[in-house]
């Protein structure tokens, strides 16, 4: 009797042992994502180019940014807003909200214009300042002195003076340069006469009215587009004898 109680524990024991040990279930574990710093405003100047030459006064400076939402300066500091500082040859920053800016009244010679990115209270990003050196030149202009308006001259040859500003008046040849040039002139829209001097003849003048225009010429005879034409409207009387 022993040994056939012995002998059931010892075969729920083994079986006991034979059953497949229970899974334990372990939750998935979701991968922990890595902090990632917010990308750094960056941005670049389209125009001016380097070295352009502009007429003096308003210069206009674009942007192109990246990574930046421009906003108006405020006292709280947003990731990736802000706006710009402009200064003119290191002179005092120019405030700018918006990716066309002004740097006004830019009068004549060389110049370097650096911008940088600020926060919405002024402090300074962390982006290098970029800059670009331009040449801006004065636009020539001119006014005719002689003859005066209605004046009375004498018919035959009249001596057309000229007054010029900013600009070198030469003989024409092939290659333009900046506020260099001469003068054409016209008696009556007739044929041009060229004049590479601020005092020229014209010839042929009849007694009666007539109107001379002139115009400002670069050196390979085409207009200077920003420089109209002045002309002005006189007497011509009939020569004396002796």
């Amino acid at each position: 009797m022993k040994m056939l109680v012995f002998a059931c524990v010892l075969m729920l024991f083994l079986a006991g042992c034979t059953q497949p040990a229970q899974e334990t279930k372990v939750e998935d574990k979701k991968p922990v994502e890595a902090m990632k710093e917010n990308p750094k405003p960056d941005f670049w100047i389209s125009s001016p180019l380097p070295g352009q030459e502009l007429d003096m006064g308003d210069v206009q400076v674009s942007l192109e940014t990246k990574d930046l939402n421009v906003v108006d300066p405020s006292e709280t500091n947003v990731a990736g807003e802000g706006h710009f500082h402009l200064f003119l040859d290191n002179g005092n920053y120019i405030p700018c909200a918006s990716k066309t800016c002004t740097v006004p009244a830019v009068g004549p010679g060389e110049h370097v214009i650096k911008v940088m990115i600020q926060q919405n209270d002024h402090s300074d990003y962390a982006a290098e300042p970029k800059s670009v050196k331009i040449k801006v030149t004065t636009p020539p202009s001119f006014e005719i002195v002689s003859p005066k308006a209605d004046e009375a001259v004498k018919a035959g040859t009249l001596m057309v003076q000229m007054s010029s500003q900013y600009f070198t008046v030469v003989a024409p040849s092939e290659s333009n340069v900046a506020n260099q040039g001469h003068f054409h002139l016209f008696l009556d829209g007739g044929n041009y006469i060229p004049c590479a001097s601020d005092t020229c003849e014209v010839t042929g003048v009849l007694p009666g009215k007539h109107t001379v225009k002139v115009m400002m010429q670069q050196n390979d005879h085409s207009d200077y587009t920003d420089v109209g034409a002045k002309e002005v409207t006189f007497i011509a009387t009939a020569t004396t004898a002796g």
